[in-house]
């Protein structure tokens, strides 16, 4: 079995063992993709941009040592030989945090971030898989510190749970919760018995011939083939920050979610940016044009587990498919199948469905057919969707306040990472600029797809999204 033999026991030396790992975590440990998708480590990046950068005595002396009392930030994982050891009592916390200095703008502190994007994290023997990258920008440009942690060790939705603990607010005093009371109830569907047995086996079904699904259509924005690489060259496209009021004002006017704007700005952005570059395969396709999203579905923790240091950090999520209706003409349109697309997933029990499967089955089978099921899954979609809740309220890290949060994942098929901020939301489109031609478009095409979307709506669009 790939799931960790080491249980909740004592060492020989009174000490409790780290607890037993879940077949996630232990997939992500050993890797995802089969050997030849030259696929790197799996690291979430998570950049914190500053006007004052923290010092790296404040880092080590608020951040690191408060991360080392959560038990996956304090362990060293062997998943070749199925167990986890706890790091020495000894270690140097220091030795977590790497400081480097730039002189220049804020491109120079992304293309800082972009050289050091691939950096393993689990090369050495005696620390734990993770770091804190501080890039200190002594010229205009913003300074960053980069949360760089393998996601072997947590989910976004657990780490949420975290950074709560080690932000604050400006004045110093404890942050809000993140994630609303009782989110943790989000996926309890309440159906009658035999309709939610019989929509239980559909979602069975679903889950099961996932990676037997047609290949998306290969456009000039996506490639899906089983001959697809891991090409270790990402850039960062970079969308213009969007103020969440207007986007609520948006969702109340058309009654839907954030997330159902959202997903149909990424699909408006895609038809556009296809059209202008004049794709052949769009053209012939039209309507009938197969490009899908995948979206990284975490389990909200219980109340009881997001206190415990042992138990928080943990993977606990799902891959789900949503087509983006790419080829729809009319933003509306657009946004009423995206309504509907989202809501087939929240409604139904797909999620606790594959999340019972991806925990029970799956690890019954050689770690191989595991590896392969999830590269026949990421090779036949076009794109990665996150969009994940932030402080409302502007946060100080390590001292100092934070101007923007931005999220990268250098995933084998282009990932758009949205969070919220300070009433913003930011995002970008961590992408291989040299398998898409003139990608920076997508962030001009971006804001035009809000304002189209908001003008079909009725909106007001703030001026300088206009520009």
């Amino acid at each position: 079995s790939l799931a960790f033999l080491l249980k909740k026991r004592r060492n020989n030396e009174g000490q409790r063992r780290p607890r037993a790992w879940s077949f996630t975590s232990t997939g992500l440990a050993l890797g995802s993709f089969p050997p030849q998708i030259q696929s790197p480590e799996h690291v979430i990046n998570a950049m914190l941009l500053f006007n004052d950068c923290p010092t790296p005595q404040a880092v080590v002396d608020q951040i690191v040592k408060r991360f080392l009392e959560y038990e996956r930030f304090a362990i060293i994982p062997e998943p070749e030989q199925g167990t986890s050891r706890y790091i020495s009592k000894d270690l140097d916390p220091n030795k977590l945090v790497r400081h480097i200095v730039i002189k220049g703008d804020k491109e120079l502190t992304l293309e800082t971030l972009n050289e050091h994007l691939f950096d393993p994290v689990s090369e050495s023997d005696d620390l734990p898989w993770w770091e804190v990258l501080i890039i200190e920008n002594k010229g205009r440009g913003e300074s960053a510190c980069v949360l760089r942690i393998h996601h072997c060790l947590a989910d976004g939705i657990s780490m949420l749970h975290v950074v709560e603990d080690i932000i604050t607010q400006v004045d110093g005093s404890p942050v809000e919760p993140i994630l609303p009371v009782g989110i943790h109830k989000k996926f309890r569907v309440k159906v009658p018995f035999l309709k939610l047995l019989w929509s239980s086996l559909k979602a069975a079904v679903e889950v099961l011939t996932l990676s037997m699904t047609a290949h998306d259509d290969d456009t000039v924005f996506s490639i899906t083939n089983k001959d697809m690489v891991h090409t270790g060259k990402r850039t960062f496209v970079m969308l213009k920050a969007i103020p969440l009021e207007f986007i609520k004002e948006m969702k109340n006017k058309a009654c839907v979610t954030i997330n159902d704007i959202m997903f149909s700005v990424l699909s408006q952005t895609i038809h556009d940016f296809l059209e202008e570059q004049k794709c052949p395969v769009f053209r012939d396709r039209g309507e009938k044009l197969q490009c899908r999203a995948l979206l990284p579905v975490g389990i909200p923790p219980s109340a009881d587990v997001a206190q415990d240091k042992t138990r928080i950090l943990r993977n606990k999520w799902v891959l789900a498919s949503a087509d983006l209706n790419v080829g729809e003409k009319d933003p509306v349109g657009r946004l009423l199948s995206a309504q509907k697309n989202l809501g087939a997933i929240k409604n139904s029990p797909l999620v606790p469905v594959q999340m019972t499967i991806q925990d029970s089955l799956i690890p019954l089978l050689p770690h191989s057919i595991g590896r392969q099921s999830v590269f026949d899954i990421l090779s036949r979609h076009s794109v990665v969707f996150t969009n994940v809740p932030g402080p409302p309220k502007p946060v100080a890290f390590a001292g100092k306040e934070v101007t923007e949060i931005q999220m990268f994942y250098a995933n084998l098929i282009p990932q758009v990472s949205l969070m919220s901020y300070r009433n913003q939301i930011f995002g970008n489109i961590c992408i291989d600029s040299d398998a898409i031609p003139d990608c920076q478009s997508l962030s001009r095409l971006y804001v035009t797809s809000i304002v189209k979307l908001a003008d079909r709506l009725g909106v007001n669009v703030p001026s300088d999204l206009k520009k």
